[in-house]
């Protein structure tokens, strides 16, 4: 989808990408010291715990956010069981945060999840500061982890999907314009 939106006058598109522009996105913004490697699928499922099955199981998608044709923004979404999908790697460049985009990378996502009928909650794994974030698109606590890098960290999950994708609409007229690919 691509859009003049306003914002200084930007031209937007979000599209797929692949995981290796994902992952360099991610190590350069997000993780700069990593010490594990950055994996497609992270085998932490919702409550926590190691599901070494996870990779094996399912494929995510990752969707980047460009500004003037420049990767700006990533996310990643990646059913990990039945009947939830998890919000991995949610970032902006630092210059772009705080501008009103990350509102069309979740309302990309969000898309994504809510086209699979099975899917009835999405959830991430947050760093602490980042919760009242994540509780302005409706996304409660649901448990505190501390074993991986860069936590201490929140599970949140969000069962109103539909809701949210409304509320994200409505917070960003300019949303509605887009066109999925």
């Amino acid at each position: 989808m691509k859009k003049n939106n306003g914002v200084n006058n930007r031209m937007l598109s979000i599209k797929h990408i692949r995981f290796p522009e994902t992952a360099q996105f991610w190590k350069q913004h997000l993780w700069p010291n990593r010490e594990s490697v950055i994996e497609p699928v992270s085998c932490i499922d919702s409550t926590g715990e190691i599901d070494e099955s996870l990779p094996e199981r399912f494929t995510p998608s990752f969707i980047g956010l460009f500004i003037d044709n420049t990767l700006s923004g990533v996310v990643s979404v990646c059913q990990t069981s039945a009947t939830e999908a998890r919000l991995r790697g949610v970032c902006l460049t630092a210059e772009k945060r705080g501008m009103g985009y990350v509102g069309h990378l979740l309302e990309f996502a969000f898309n994504e999840v809510f086209a699979n009928k099975d899917i009835q909650c999405i959830w991430t794994m947050s760093r602490e500061h980042n919760f009242k974030f994540y509780s302005k698109y409706n996304f409660i606590s649901f448990k505190k982890v501390s074993q991986y890098e860069y936590g201490p960290h929140i599970i949140l999950k969000n069962s109103e999907i539909k809701k949210t994708l409304a509320q994200i609409q409505a917070n960003n007229p300019e949303i509605r314009s887009f066109q999925r690919p």
